[in-house]
């Protein structure tokens, strides 16, 4: 599942890395790359009890399109501009499971990067195609 995170203008993954790690002595927090055609995308894994949860900042050019779409199909929210105007986003990649056991993982890493970027943020679910945050 991909959950990303929507701010028009946001830090870097440095940034995430840095909220993510905070002082929380039960998480650990590694940097690793993707290699996509050749070229090195960072992102960051995030492990709690046992659940790994990927965090990447994807600033592809593509981003902005699918921000209008979205802000395009939610008209009617109050934030559609600010989705709209979304050029970056982080992306919150987790294993779905049945029983839930990760969701405190999950939920952690979402709240910490929310803190990071404060009220301008807006949780998408790219997968249920809805805003989580309501």
């Amino acid at each position: 599942m991909d959950d990303p995170l929507y701010r028009a203008r946001i830090g870097d993954l440095a940034d995430a890395e840095a909220a993510l790690r905070g002082d929380r002595p039960d998480w650990t927090v590694k940097r690793l790359a993707w290699d996509l055609h050749g070229r090195a995308v960072p992102y960051l894994v995030v492990t709690r009890d046992g659940h790994d949860v990927h965090v990447s900042l994807n600033t592809d050019p593509y981003v902005a399109e699918e921000s209008k779409e979205i802000a395009d199909s939610y008209a009617e929210r109050a934030y559609a501009a600010k989705v709209a105007a979304a050029d970056r986003r982080f992306e919150i990649v987790f294993e779905m499971r049945e029983d839930m056991d990760n969701f405190n993982t999950v939920a952690f890493v979402q709240h910490s990067l929310r803190d990071l970027l404060g009220r301008d943020c807006i949780t998408f679910m790219a997968s249920a195609e809805e805003f989580i945050d309501e």
